[in-house]
């Protein structure tokens, strides 16, 4: 009788154990779908985001290739076209800093990070750019500027 009882109490034990396992198993799996959650609502911020930005430029019959490539630090600028420049490079600055701290926080991807820090800098490298995004630096995460201004892209180009 004495054999009977250890094998039932060992045999609770289990059941026990068992259930506490499977409860963190499942535990494991609702944390992995927030995450994915958050990772996919994130990215549909940006892509808002960056909707809305180019919706304003096409209200003023601006193109966001024209803003991105032909029209920043163009010498037949005019001041209006100087204003939309400097604050299309600002909001590329605030957004790069929501981006950087998203990805501290695990809410982008390392592969998202390494093309939104690799625009970044060609932004920065781009000599026509360069004095605008250091000037709003100092209003930005203090590591920005280091991310950007590192020894491989001290050199600027003149696109």
């Amino acid at each position: 009788m004495n054999m009977k009882k250890v094998s039932f109490d060992v045999l609770i034990q289990f059941i026990g154990m068992t259930g506490v396992i499977a409860s963190l198993i499942f535990v494991g799996l609702e944390m992995r779908q927030s995450q994915q959650i958050a990772l996919a609502a994130q990215q549909q911020s940006r892509t808002q985001v960056w909707s809305e930005m180019t919706n304003v430029y096409t209200e003023k019959g601006i193109s966001m290739y024209e803003m991105m490539f032909n029209l920043l630090g163009s010498d037949s600028m005019n001041e209006s076209e100087i204003l939309i420049s400097h604050n299309w490079l600002f909001q590329r600055v605030l957004i790069f800093e929501s981006d950087y701290v998203q990805f501290l926080a695990g809410l982008i991807e390392e592969s998202v990070w390494e093309a939104k820090l690799s625009g970044m800098r060609s932004m920065y490298n781009n000599c026509k750019n360069r004095e605008v995004i250091e000037f709003f630096m100092p209003w930005v995460h203090e590591d920005l500027g280091v991310l950007l201004s590192n020894e491989e892209n001290q050199l600027c180009t003149s696109e």
